[in-house]
């Protein structure tokens, strides 16, 4: 199973539970059931946002590799000012350059 189908799943798994538990919460108080909504909806953005942020790297990774096994090195990448993916992008334009 490839690793985004993995956090989609996982992601999906504790949004249900969390789901579930505000069903229990809004028989026992609708207060605590509003709250847990609310936090629902707050997880689900950031879970997205988590989401992109790594998929912005494995789509550079799978770009570079398939340059890399094809011998084609004229990609180029534009920075993307993130640590890690600059990173990446600076060890890849060093390699192609030599």
């Amino acid at each position: 199973m490839r690793l985004r189908n993995r956090f989609i799943l996982f992601a999906v798994f504790i949004h249900s539970i969390m789901a579930l538990i505000a069903y229990f919460l809004l028989q026992y108080n609708t207060a605590f059931f509003l709250v847990a909504e609310g936090l629902i909806i707050v997880s689900v953005f950031i879970t997205a946002k988590l989401y992109r942020t790594f998929l912005i790297p494995l789509n550079i990774l799978t770009v570079v590799l398939v340059s890399i096994k094809e011998k084609d090195f004229s990609v180029k990448f534009v920075k993307m000012n993130q640590y890690e993916i600059d990173q990446l992008i600076y060890v890849y334009h060093k390699l192609i350059d030599q």
